[in-house]
């Protein structure tokens, strides 16, 4: 385990520097939703750091699908079709 600001070698230099390793914690949720094209959910995300945790608050994560169609991009681009409100 490397502890931060313990100098580690980090690359294949002979040089060893001061350097931090995250903590990472792999978790996968599975979900299906119908959001249409343009709408948005929120969604927790589990982890919360310390100082969420201290303030007993949440992250959540929004999600916009879009659905990208390039003719009617390129006709947004040239001002021909009004932007759909988001």
């Amino acid at each position: 385990m490397i502890l931060v600001g313990e100098d580690v070698k980090v690359d294949n230099s002979e040089k060893l520097l001061v350097a931090e390793t995250p903590f990472l914690k792999k978790a996968t949720h599975t979900e299906v939703l119908e959001i249409p094209d343009g709408g948005s959910i929120l969604v927790p995300v589990h982890y919360r750091p310390a100082s969420v945790r201290a303030e007993n608050r949440r992250w959540v994560l929004r999600i916009t699908p879009r659905i990208v169609i390039e003719e009617e991009e390129r006709e947004i681009r040239r001002a021909k079709l009004p932007v759909k409100p988001r």
